[in-house]
């Protein structure tokens, strides 16, 4: 399994947060289609309620997922 830990999409000058969300779901999609990478939106771009703060995966909550 392949990890990418954040890839963020930061509204610049002229560009929208929205314009960001809709290009971090389409890059997602992307990425899981070629790479078979799970992909987990955050933020602005959160599919789920307790997405919306990164602040809460921290690397306590995060322990058990991988095994080193």
């Amino acid at each position: 399994m392949g990890a990418t830990d954040v890839l963020p999409f930061i509204p610049i000058e002229g560009i929208a947060l929205e314009d960001c969300v809709a290009l971090a779901r389409r890059v997602g999609e992307e990425i899981w289609k070629r790479y078979r990478i799970p992909v987990y939106f955050y933020e602005a771009a959160a599919n789920h309620p307790e997405r919306t703060n990164l602040e809460i995966f921290d690397a306590d909550s995060l322990k058990g997922f991988v095994k080193r």
